[in-house]
This record gives C-alpha cells, structure tokens and sequence, in this order.
C-alpha cells in the first residue's frame, strides 16, 4: 500500500510540475488591424502527426476562448492527399472559411544543464572521510514557430508572430503547445482588439 502511495505521489508531483512559458513577438498588416474572423482553420505542418494534432487542437481550443471557430487542418484537409485548387476552395466553401492559420515549426532544441551534489561520510573501519560526488544532467525542451494568419478572399499575410516556447524538464507535447497557444492567441487578440468570450 505505501508503494502504491509514492507511485501517486511521484506521478502527481510531475503533472502537477510540467509547464512552459512562451514569448511572441507579433507585426499586424495595418490593412487588417480591425479585421474579425468568426471562422478559421488552424494548419500546422509538422511531420509528427501526434505532435500536429496536439499543436492544432491547443489552438482550435483557445481561438475559441476569444469566439473564433477554427477547425484542425488535419481533420477537414487530412495530409494524405495532394489538393487541387478547386478542391481547396470546395474545402473554404463548405466551412464558410474566412482565414487559414498557419503554426510553421521553425526550431527545437533541448538546454541541458549538468547539476551535482557531494557528501561526505566517516569510515570508522578505515578511520577517513570519503566524499561522494553525484551529477546529473536536466534536459528543458525549447521550441520555435513561425505563426501566420492568412486571409481566404485576399491570401494576404494579416498577422505574423515568432513564438519561443521553454518548458520544464517535464513538460510534454501538450504542455508546450498549451503554453504556445495561450501566449499566441493572446497577443494575437491584442493586436487586432479581440476580447475573451
């Protein structure tokens, strides 16, 4: 019972200490400032699937926060098909789409820090003092994307951003997507005057 006991406190201990924090640095298309998309698709083009449909979700989830409806990409235009033009825009038409939402991963990488700790024991058999050394390395994922709102009826760029996402050495997929999402999204209302709903 006491191991059952410390596997729940351990598994609770690293969800409760994943987390990521986020900075975008944003440009608006003055042409746009004032414009308000009720319904947009989100598309992430990340070869991991798993990863894409986690990065896609987060923001279809917080679009919604600021009463945007945005679709996955991954959902109404799966990637495993070439589409035509006339096929695109069938896509536009059926959804009412007004905008594509484009989360482009430009960078990862993982910041490693080496931490060590030393004791020191007294061996009476041998009369000495023996200090013990222990390392170990923490590894912080870090990641980069290139987010861009497109506008359907122009193909104007409207809204770009580089978001930096670091986690701690805990934070998953969708820990940092969360993080991205919410930090994006958010600077995103701002530009173009949103309000949470």
């Amino acid at each position: 019972m006491k191991k059952l006991f410390l596997l729940f406190l351990g598994t609770l201990a690293i969800l409760l200490g994943s987390c990521a924090t986020s900075q975008t640095n944003s440009v608006v298309n003055s042409a746009y400032s004032s414009t308000v998309y009720e319904t947009i698709v989100v598309n992430a083009p990340i070869l991991d699937v798993g990863k894409r449909q986690v990065v896609e979700s987060a923001f279809v989830e917080e679009f919604a926060r600021y009463g945007i409806h945005a679709y996955r990409a991954i959902d109404i235009m799966p990637p495993v098909k070439y589409y035509t033009a006339e096929e695109f825009d069938a896509i536009i038409n059926q959804y009412n789409l007004e905008a594509v939402f484009f989360v482009e991963w430009t960078d990862a990488w993982v910041s490693t820090t080496t931490h060590s700790n030393s004791s020191t024991s007294y061996n009476s058999s041998t009369k000495s003092y023996q200090t013990q050394t222990n390392s170990y390395n923490v590894s912080k994922p870090r990641e980069e994307f290139q987010l861009r709102m497109m506008d359907v009826n122009s193909g104007e760029t409207t809204w770009m951003s580089t978001t930096r996402t670091g986690g701690n050495a805990y934070a998953g997929k969708k820990t940092m997507a969360n993080s991205l999402s919410r930090d994006a999204v958010k600077t995103y209302a701002k530009d173009t005057g949103l309000s949470k709903i």
